[in-house]
């Protein structure tokens, strides 16, 4: 029992220091906000669009239809090009 709260402690203690030091980088660190959103923009990209159909195509490639080939292909297109210009523009603003 004595574990389970030491436990609780130290992650309550992680939890609280981690948040700190956000808050902190985000008050002294200029453009923080553009790195949030750089970030951001590109995790989203690559998770919910070009990974699920490079996954799709690498894991079903040889089995599925010309058309949806064609269909995760152009996901794949547009979530890079979209993940470049979301980029640029991030990087214009800063």
């Amino acid at each position: 029992m004595r574990s389970e709260k030491m436990m609780e402690l130290v992650s309550t203690m992680v939890k609280l220091i981690l948040l700190t030091s956000s808050l902190l980088v985000a008050m002294f660190v200029p453009s923080f906000s553009f790195l949030c959103s750089l970030v951001g923009l590109l995790c989203t990209m690559v998770v919910s669009v070009i990974f699920p159909a490079a996954a799709h195509l690498k894991m079903f490639g040889t089995k599925l239809p010309w058309y949806e080939k064609i269909i995760d292909w152009t996901l794949i297109i547009f979530g890079i090009v979209f993940a470049v210009a979301g980029t640029s523009a991030v990087l214009n603003d800063a």
